[in-house]
């Protein structure tokens, strides 16, 4: 019985250690995803003033747009995935070690 309970703990405690270090790549992927979400912002900003300025016609102002578009959505998702993850993540450790 001692043994078994013995066990558990070690267990407990490998688990505890895997889930968070996961939680420092959550952390890293997260800021990695919101530099790409900026830089796609900005992207979006100066595509605008080119077509503004009559630097781009409306025909490439729109196909870049909806890639640029297309990828803030992909990134927003990914990041949403990653919510979703840690939040579920940290609940079951603390149900489960406190």
């Amino acid at each position: 019985w001692y043994f078994n309970l013995l066990s558990l703990f070690r267990v407990a405690g490998y688990l505890k250690t895997a889930l968070g270090a996961d939680q420092g790549n959550i952390a890293r992927k997260k800021l990695k995803i919101e530099k790409e979400l900026s830089q796609l912002s900005n992207r979006i900003d100066k595509l605008q003033d080119l077509l503004v300025d009559g630097a781009i016609d409306p025909q490439s102002y729109g196909k870049t747009l909806s890639r640029y578009t297309s990828s803030q959505e992909m990134f927003e998702m990914e990041l949403d995935g990653l919510k979703v993850s840690n939040t579920y993540e940290k609940q079951l450790m603390d149900t489960t070690f406190h």
